[in-house]
């Protein structure tokens, strides 16, 4: 299995923002220049130190959103900045009981189904991801430690969580970062028999693996998996079927550059 790496830089410089092209330029080792991604998400941060939920100014801010931005301050490595201490200040605020979730306002956006307020699925893999990144970037293990009394309420008998399938993901990653390795070894059997096919998912269970530094068989076949996603005009899509995205492409290419697919 492989992948058209030309084909897929050449529709992000066609289509890709600011943003999304130097993501691509950083990782390839072609230039660096911090201004670029601090002035972008100086424009989208919020003053309570959140990002703009779907990154569109005026929004609240999104304990999602602000996730996704966490982990570029340090793909980019600019976490020196007050830009990203605010950030991680914002998600550690918006932990309640030791639980994560969306705020009010985003209900009134009309979310997808991942991002509603309330909705137990929601705070199950937020509460997770929260975690399992703050850990991982971080290494607040307090915090940790308060969700996964949280995320214990709502295991099943069989060792598995409520929810969405890729919260089993998260939850085996945040098993292992905190050296729980039986309860994270408990998990494969699931987690092997639910690998989805979409893309975004694809590099989420991927992101997983590899914050829980396991390299397992099922990293090679989500691998192949994902490159076999890549349509002719050297994008990926996602299963909403609105066509290819930037943004997608580069996560695609920075997970098979980790795994030493490049």
């Amino acid at each position: 299995m492989s992948y058209n790496k030309d084909k897929a830089l050449s529709y992000i410089m066609e289509n890709g923002n600011v943003l999304d092209t130097y993501k691509m330029e950083f990782m390839l080792g072609l230039g660096r220049d911090d201004r670029v991604p601090l002035d972008f998400f100086t424009s989208h941060q919020n003053d309570d130190g959140g990002f703009a939920f779907k990154m569109e100014k005026g929004n609240p801010s999104s304990v999602a959103t602000t996730l996704s931005m966490l982990e570029w301050y340090n793909e980019l490595e600019i976490t020196y900045t007050g830009s990203y201490k605010r950030c991680v200040r914002f998600l550690l605020e918006h932990q309640e009981q030791g639980v994560w979730d969306e705020p009010d306002d985003i209900a009134s956006l009309h979310p997808e189904e991942l991002y509603i307020p309330h909705a137990l699925s929601t705070k199950l893999w937020l509460t997770a991801q929260t975690a399992n990144d703050l850990l991982f970037y971080e290494k607040e293990e307090y915090a940790a430690q308060k969700a996964l009394r949280f995320m214990h309420q709502h295991k099943r008998d069989d060792g598995t969580f409520k929810g969405y399938s890729i919260t089993n993901w998260i939850m085996m990653s945040l098993y292992a970062q905190l050296g729980m390795s039986e309860a994270a070894q408990n998990l494969l059997p699931y987690v092997r028999t639910h690998i989805e096919k979409d893309t975004k998912l694809i590099i989420w269970a991927l992101d997983c693996l590899w914050k829980a530094k396991m390299e397992n068989v099922l990293a090679g076949e989500l691998l192949d998996l994902l490159e076999s996603k890549q349509t002719s005009e050297g994008c990926w899509t996602t299963a909403d079927g609105k066509g290819c995205y930037p943004l997608i492409t580069v996560e695609a290419l920075r997970a098979l550059k980790r795994w030493g697919r490049t």
